[in-house]
């Protein structure tokens, strides 16, 4: 295992994140994992946000869920569990139950969605990602998917 340090822009600032090789002999392991932003009223986005990403190769998706509560996000997951078993997992990220207040209150403790996200994925996920429901992972020619890219770009 080697490690090197690299500085990654976070929040306007820089950050030294020590990057470290991981081998794993876990054969489950996912490749890519994506975690959504914080959900406030976005599931009925989730199902084309989902397809789409299984369409570039990604094979694990966390929803970070704030409000939605509705029987649509339900079904949505009831589906997604009965037909795909362990290709989405739901977290609770509701914080006003706590009586905390972000800061900016549109942001629904995304910071610490993604802390959360990599805390509790990043050793069962080779490569994790965290986008907004309305951003999209696009490979771009000779790529067709985000496998094909970080196989060619970084060799695993």
């Amino acid at each position: 295992t080697t490690t090197k340090d690299r500085k990654i822009p976070i929040l306007k600032a820089f950050v030294k994140v020590p990057l470290v090789s991981i081998t794993s002999s876990n054969s489950s392991q996912e490749s890519f994992t994506l975690c959504t932003s914080p959900l406030h009223n976005k599931a009925k986005y989730l199902v084309q946000w989902i397809e789409f990403h299984r369409l570039v190769g990604f094979s694990k998706f966390v929803i970070y869920n704030t409000t939605d509560t509705d029987d649509y996000l339900s079904t949505i997951i009831n589906i997604y569990t009965q037909k795909y078993p362990g290709l989405v997992d739901v977290v609770q990220w509701n914080f006003s139950t706590l009586g905390l207040v972000d800061v900016l209150p549109t942001r629904y403790f995304q910071t610490e969605a993604l802390h959360d996200c990599l805390i509790r994925y990043g050793d069962q996920s080779e490569w994790l990602g965290m986008l907004d429901l309305d951003e999209y992972i696009v490979p771009l020619p000779p790529y067709e998917t985000i496998v094909d890219y970080v196989h060619a770009n970084f060799g695993r």
